[in-house]
């Protein structure tokens, strides 16, 4: 699926990028109609976990979430996913990538 990058939300699908992506969020997407969240690796790193969570916890009615992985260590993802599992239990949750360069996707 082809993404319009200046369209972060479509159909109840969020898609944050990076830092810039979730800002624009909070400013014009209604958090109850967002049902599935796209976490890229550029919004993770820039937050860190506790307040990437502390920030999309307004999204309650997350049904499923996709993680870039990109800059997590593969020994830490275990936990990150625990994080995020924890954050969003009725959530289905899954990796993905972005293949930045420098990523350990986009060598």
């Amino acid at each position: 699926m082809k993404i319009d990058p200046e369209k972060i939300f479509n159909g109840g699908r969020l898609f944050l990028w990076d830092e810039k992506d979730l800002q624009k969020a909070e400013y014009t997407v209604n958090p109850i109609e967002v049902t599935s969240l796209r976490v890229g690796a550029k919004c993770f790193s820039y937050y860190g976990i506790e307040n990437l969570l502390g920030r999309l916890s307004k999204y309650i009615n997350v049904a499923a979430i996709e993680l870039a992985d990109d800059r997590i260590q593969d020994h830490d993802m275990p936990k990150v996913r625990q994080q995020f599992e924890r954050a969003f239990p009725a959530a289905t949750f899954k990796w993905g990538y972005d293949l930045l360069v420098a990523g350990k996707h986009g060598r």
